[in-house]
C-alpha cells in the first residue's frame, strides 16, 4: 500500500491518493504472467500517471510495452525501467494514414504489412504499397515497422 499526502503550508498535511496491491495478485501477475504490460493510447492524468509509477516499482516488471499516444507514461517507464520495449498502436497509425494519404485502401495495406510473419513477405507487401504511393510507404518506414505491434 502506498499513501499520498499533500503537505501544505503550517505544516497541514491532506490526503491526495492512495494504492493497494495485494499480495496474492502481485505474486499471481509475478509468476503466472508474462512481463508486459500494455496501456491503450490517450492522455493520462496524473492520478493514472502515479498509479502506473507504483505498479511499476511494486511488480519489479522486467519488460514493459509501451504503445504510441500516451502523455506522461513514457516518462515514467523511461525512469523505472530503462531497457523497456516502445511498440506503436496500430490503430493510431493506420488514423495517421488515413489523415495523410486518401484515396486508396491503405488501413488494408498496412494490415496485411504488420501481419506478416517473414521478413519477404513483409517486403513484398511493402513493394506493393510503394508502387501505389511512395510517400505513404515512406511513412510507415520511416514510423520503424520493427516497433509496429501486430494485429
Amino acid at each position: 500500500m502506498k499513501l499520498d499526502v499533500n503537505c501544505m503550508s503550517g505544516g497541514n498535511n491532506f490526503f491526495s491518493k492512495f494504492y493497494v496491491f495485494f499480495d496474492g495478485l502481485k505474486k499471481g501477475l509475478q509468476n503466472g504472467c508474462r512481463k508486459i504490460i500494455g496501456q491503450n493510447g490517450f492522455s493520462l492524468k496524473i492520478f493514472v500517471k502515479w498509479s502506473c509509477y507504483v505498479l511499476l516499482e511494486g511488480m519489479q516488471i522486467i519488460r514493459f510495452i509501451l504503445l504510441h499516444g500516451q502523455i506522461g507514461l513514457t516518462e515514467v517507464v523511461k525512469e523505472l525501467l530503462p531497457y523497456a520495449e516502445d511498440r506503436q498502436c496500430a490503430k493510431l497509425i493506420i488514423q495517421n494514414l488515413k489523415k495523410m494519404f486518401s484515396g486508396a485502401r491503405y488501413e488494408t495495406i498496412f494490415l496485411k504489412d504488420s501481419k506478416a510473419s517473414t521478413k519477404e513477405d513483409f517486403k513484398v507487401s511493402m513493394k506493393y504499397l510503394e508502387v501505389l504511393n511512395p510517400s505513404a510507404h515512406k511513412y510507415l518506414m520511416d514510423n520503424d515497422p520493427k516497433t509496429w505491434l501486430r494485429v
